[in-house]
């Protein structure tokens, strides 16, 4: 399983699916006001620096996976160690999608079905879908990309005019909600920035994965910020403050032309299939990081119970609305995960070019 590949455009379209997850639901950074679409784009400015230093270790050791970069970068012992790190935020970032996302179902449209069931599904379909590789996966992902697409360009062209141009002008009174909205933003949309290497370390080498994958990552970062400044434009500051699921609800208001209505199933559809494939790359990407972890080169077969612990999680992190809101909100020692995600990829490069250096000067 970890040895299988796929397309480069299969990759980007999986790419996509991953960092879109709850994208019409929940919005990230609504603190910053007006300047909410400015906080997404510093978010994907990040992101992409970021993953720029990680497709950098990668494409040094083509021929490795993830784990296989790390431990040629920084020694057994230490890949170890950051593999611990980076497993626990892959999971991590898997466990608060599924909760949202499962959340957002019982309230709008099943509130009787217990709160454990709907990752309980996805996330056993997800490890079900990787006992043939990521090959089928990132197959599916390419052909539904354009479904995807079509519903981004409904919401967005759609809903222009419904918009108030002038809510979009930046605030700038007070920076810090826009740069702690940044932070929000990454590590909520973005917090996938080391499971997605999964994706990344199965196309195949060369230049045109690091421009289609890098041209993904750009592409949904933009995308994201469209969809807040539509959001804020729409309903006005205080409301996508105020509201929970502040894009559902745009998208829910609006029909077209007159004739298509509830336009929101789209959107549900949508977020299902990112969801999905989202817990998908991250059982993967943690299987990967295991058997890493446990030196070995054999399948170890852990995705079914990686995805089962997922689910489980959802029910001890989530306890009622508000608690699932401050959850995934900014706060202080949210610098400290953010600082870590950001000091990997650039110790990472550090330690690349040392190695490089070395071996042509011992060359």
């Amino acid at each position: 399983m970890r040895s299988d590949k796929i397309t480069n455009g299969a990759g980007a379209a999986l790419l996509a699916f991953v960092l879109m997850t709850n994208g019409y639901s929940v919005m990230l950074g609504a603190n910053a006001g007006r300047s909410t679409w400015i906080s997404h784009l510093l978010a994907t400015a990040l992101f992409f620096v970021c993953a720029v230093f990680l497709v950098r270790v990668c494409d040094a050791y083509p021929q490795k996976s993830f784990f296989g970069a790390l431990s040629a970068v920084l020694g057994r012992v230490p890949a170890k160690i950051i593999a611990v790190a980076v497993l626990i935020a892959s999971v991590a970032t898997c466990v608060v999608s599924l909760t949202v996302f499962s959340r957002f179902v019982q309230i709008t449209a099943l509130p009787r079905t217990p709160q454990i069931i709907i990752p309980l599904i996805i996330a056993v379909i997800s490890a079900l879908s990787l006992r043939v590789g990521m090959r089928a996966l990132a197959g599916s992902a390419r052909m539904l990309v354009w479904f995807f697409a079509g519903v981004f360009l409904i919401f967005v062209l759609f809903g222009i005019k419904w918009m108030d141009a002038e809510l979009l002008l930046p605030q700038t009174d007070n920076p810090g909600e826009l740069l702690s909205g940044t932070g929000e933003v990454f590590l909520n949309r973005f917090g996938s920035l080391f499971a997605v290497m999964a994706i990344y370390t199965r196309m195949p080498e060369g230049k045109k994965r690091r421009f289609a994958f890098l041209t993904s990552a750009i592409g949904s970062g933009l995308a994201l910020t469209a969809i807040s400044a539509v959001t804020v434009a729409t309903l006005g500051v205080n409301a996508a403050r105020s509201d929970f699921y502040p894009v559902f609800t745009v998208m829910s208001v609006r029909g077209i032309g007159g004739f298509i209505q509830h336009t929101e199933i789209l959107a549900c559809i949508a977020m299902t299939l990112c969801l999905f494939f989202k817990t998908a790359v991250c059982v993967m990407f943690s299987d990967d990081m295991l058997a890493g972890i446990l030196d070995t080169t054999q399948d170890l077969g852990a995705a079914m119970p990686i995805a089962l612990i997922c689910a489980a999680l959802t029910q001890i992190i989530y306890r009622d609305l508000s608690s699932l809101r401050g959850m995934v909100e900014w706060k202080t020692g949210a610098t400290y995960v953010l600082g870590a995600y950001i000091l990997i990829p650039v110790l990472l490069v550090l330690f690349l070019k040392s190695r490089i250096g070395k071996q042509g000067k011992t060359g």
